[in-house]
């Protein structure tokens, strides 16, 4: 049964609002709910600003409805021709995820497959938000970024990538984000397994974080999106890596973070050597002033 109905404003224009919207209204706020607030002289000033606040809320509701009600039905009639497109069928699920330079959809039916849909307006966004990291990084265009990633996932054997101007298709890899094991036993195996994958296929990842290390029948990396410049050489570059993933750890989770400090501390001992570590602080001093503030806490986990 619906739960919006629709009503017309004085210049006829049409907008979505909650089904039996006086009951609603009234439940909400009370008999008295249609009594113009200038006529309530006995209201306090406290409850005179609530009235306001909910007023307001109410406006930018409705607004808000109708606008992602557009945003949902533009993406649902991208997504049926894309299928067409691709020759997909049987569609199971198609479910949401990430809100990186692309849109993401994850698709089940008759062949699985991951869609990534370029974000212009996101891109410039974080590009000129961070301009000042560009010494790290390469803010590509999605042409270039799209074959850079195609490049990586089919050099490290997950399957055949395809791209459609602005589109991305990958095979779906039926597998759990390393974040799933927190707290399990084989975390930090799961997690050695990943660094070594990351080193010894020489991968520049720029991105390489928790969510994008994913356990399955094997361990996969994912998500290409960040090119590194030559600002850093090659081997920076895993240093960096490295770094990047412990300081996005503490911010993505950091209560584990902080509860497992001694054992991560450990896990980075028995791994890096000394001179490892050194070249992993040098590679943070060197990068500071473009990217994160450092915090100690990070810094401390390779001293």
């Amino acid at each position: 049964m619906a739960i919006l109905s629709s009503t017309k404003s004085a210049d006829e224009r049409e907008f979505y609002i909650p089904r039996k919207a006086d009951k609603y209204l009234r439940f909400q706020y009370g008999r008295e709910w249609k009594t113009s607030i200038k006529k309530q002289r006995y209201l306090s000033g406290q409850k005179l600003e609530k009235l306001q606040n909910i007023k307001r809320f109410l406006k930018l509701t409705f607004r808000a409805m109708k606008n992602n009600k557009e945003i949902m039905l533009a993406k649902k009639e991208f997504l049926s021709k894309l299928c067409e497109t691709l020759d997909i069928d049987n569609i199971k699920s198609i479910k949401k995820s990430g809100e990186g330079f692309c849109d993401t959809y994850i698709i089940l039916a008759n062949k699985n497959v991951v869609i990534k849909k370029n974000n212009q307006e996101r891109f410039e966004y974080f590009k000129n938000d961070f301009a000042k990291v560009e010494p790290v990084y390469s803010f590509l265009e999605y042409k270039l970024r799209f074959e850079h990633e195609k490049k990586l996932f089919e050099s490290l054997g997950y399957g055949e990538v395809t791209i459609l101007d602005d589109i991305i298709v990958f095979p779906y890899l039926n597998a759990k984000p390393l974040s799933d094991f927190i707290g399990n036993d084989k975390f930090y195996i799961y997690l050695k397994e990943a660094i070594a994958l990351l080193k010894n296929e020489l991968i520049s990842h720029g991105d390489f974080h928790i969510d994008n290390i994913l356990v399955g029948k094997k361990i996969y990396i994912i998500d290409f999106e960040m090119v590194f410049s030559d600002y850093l050489s090659k081997k920076e570059q895993f240093y960096f890596d490295i770094y990047y993933f412990f300081a996005k750890l503490e911010y993505q989770y950091k209560k584990f973070f902080d509860n497992s400090f001694d054992d991560l501390k450990k896990f980075i001992d028995l791994n890096f050597s000394v001179a490892e570590k050194v070249k992993i602080i040098e590679v943070v001093d060197r990068t500071k002033k473009y990217f994160f503030s450092v915090n100690g806490a990070r810094v401390e986990l390779f001293r």
